[in-house]
């Protein structure tokens, strides 16, 4: 079977960051669902090195198992917004 010679006309920066928008998170062949519903800030934060591998961990179970948040930053969202309902239902 022959090889098919590549094309010497390269993508444009926004197809390739369509096609990453595209595939980011895609799990397995399934089509990723992504909700935008607010903007997001970065934040840079130290954790204890054993609660950041306990992180990973979790991030690393939930995309074998499909389920809940599939990396660590999204794990931390999550703690981080029961945290804050657990401490708005308290007051």
């Amino acid at each position: 079977m022959a090889l098919k010679p590549r094309s010497a006309k390269k993508p444009s920066d926004a197809q390739v960051a369509a096609l990453a928008d595209k595939l980011a998170d895609k799990q397995y062949g399934e089509p990723a669902v992504i909700v935008k519903t607010e903007k997001t800030v970065q934040r840079s934060l130290a954790l204890p090195l054993s609660l950041d591998q306990a992180i990973t961990r979790v991030s690393a179970e939930n995309k074998l198992s499909g389920s809940g948040p599939k990396n660590t930053s999204a794990v931390i969202r999550e703690a981080l917004e029961q945290y804050l309902e657990r401490r708005n239902s308290n007051s």
